[in-house]
């Protein structure tokens, strides 16, 4: 996935977040395709090495094939 792909999952994502904000719902994780888990893994690496789980945005982070790989799903 091009690193665009990466900026405009953190916008749309973060915009998302807001709104459930807004209305008081609070996210508990977010689920996303295996090539964004990768690309988010891999700017996380030395977190993970460490034995922390991937965190991003404030949210723990899945991998999920179902997903295509623009998508991804916010979980509250």
């Amino acid at each position: 996935m091009h690193p665009r792909g990466f900026a405009d999952f953190l916008d749309r994502a973060s915009t998302e977040l807001l709104r459930m904000e807004e209305q008081n719902r609070l996210p508990d994780g977010i689920r996303v395709h295996p090539d964004m888990y990768e690309m988010l893994a891999a700017a996380r690496r030395r977190e993970l090495e460490d034995g922390f789980p991937l965190i991003v945005l404030g949210m723990p982070v899945q991998a999920d094939a179902a997903l295509g790989a623009e998508e991804y799903k916010v979980t509250a």
